[in-house]
């Protein structure tokens, strides 16, 4: 995740447990404030974890 802003500043990052059996090659989508990544066996979720 960056910060916004004049300058890049990395603030957080997600990374995705894909290994060579796992592999993503689908275009990413955003539905409902999340950010949607679909790989050969997973749909992964990003977004703000709400209560």
């Amino acid at each position: 995740m960056i910060e916004p802003g004049p300058e890049l500043k990395l603030v957080a990052t997600n990374p995705l447990p894909v290994g060579r059996e796992d592999q993503i090659w689908a275009t990413s989508a955003v539905a409902d404030g999340s950010l949607l990544i679909r790989s050969t066996s997973k749909l992964y979720s990003i977004g703000i974890a709400t209560e």
